[in-house]
């Protein structure tokens, strides 16, 4: 009779409310039954693509599954599984950036691997919350078009613009103001103005995407220095240096 209730109660709180595929999914993956786990997962987001944590569990089984394994070919993105686990955390992020941060910041042995890779890192400063001065400060950029030999661009507290080149050299090129999210940038010539924003790059045939920190030009790009500065991830051509 208990056993009958039981099932009674599942089997109406099923029909009322749809089947927790992403609860199931997470008991699988606790008896680490991944591949039936990741199959729930994407069950849940199907089903409901406001589920936060059915994109944060697919992005975990995705690299326990995959993430791990040897890439023939980096830059096929479609096929290059750090990029697939981007485009849920990003789909994740889209839902609430603040709790996925949360998420993020837990120790999980079976995840931290992936935290720990460069892809990772620079899509995560597309969450960063404090866009003030310090977040230019603190991070290098590199140029949307970078080519051999590889160059990189950073913000000084003393308000300098650096160039630095592959052997680490740094000049000074510019100075920099910030202000209302707007980047002044005064070279030797001529003042150019880049605008902070945060973009979907787009995968798989427009069927992925994920995020990535741009500096963008205000006015004309044909004439800016810089087509864009980026922060995230990028492999375009895929060139190395763009990476």
């Amino acid at each position: 009779m208990k056993i009958f209730l039981i099932l009674f109660a599942f089997i109406t709180t099923s029909l009322l409310w749809g089947t927790d595929y992403n609860a199931i999914g997470f008991n699988k993956y606790k008896k680490k039954s991944f591949k039936k786990a990741y199959q729930l997962f994407l069950k849940s987001t199907k089903e409901n693509p406001k589920n936060l944590y059915g994109w944060y569990n697919l992005a975990r089984t995705t690299y326990i599954l995959k993430g791990k394994k040897e890439i023939d070919n980096r830059c096929d993105i479609s096929k290059n599984p750090e990029f697939t686990i981007l485009s849920y955390l990003t789909k994740a992020a889209e839902i609430d950036s603040k709790r996925v941060l949360e998420l993020l910041k837990r120790d999980e042995p079976m995840f931290n691997g992936y935290k720990k890779k460069e892809v990772f890192k620079k899509w995560k400063k597309a969450l960063d919350i404090d866009k003030t001065a310090k977040f230019f400060i603190k991070n290098r950029w590199v140029s949307y078009m970078n080519k051999f030999p590889y160059k990189s661009y950073s913000f000084n507290k003393d308000g300098n613009f650096m160039e630095e080149n592959i052997m680490g050299k740094k000049s000074i090129i510019g100075s920099w103001k910030f202000k209302d999210k707007i980047i002044t940038i005064k070279f030797k010539n001529k003042t150019e103005t880049y605008k902070l924003k945060i973009k979907k790059i787009y995968f798989n045939e427009g069927k992925n995407y994920y995020f990535n920190t741009l500096l963008e030009p205000s006015k004309d790009s044909k004439k800016s220095k810089f087509v864009s500065l980026i922060l995230g991830p990028r492999y375009g051509d895929c060139g190395e240096y763009n990476f």
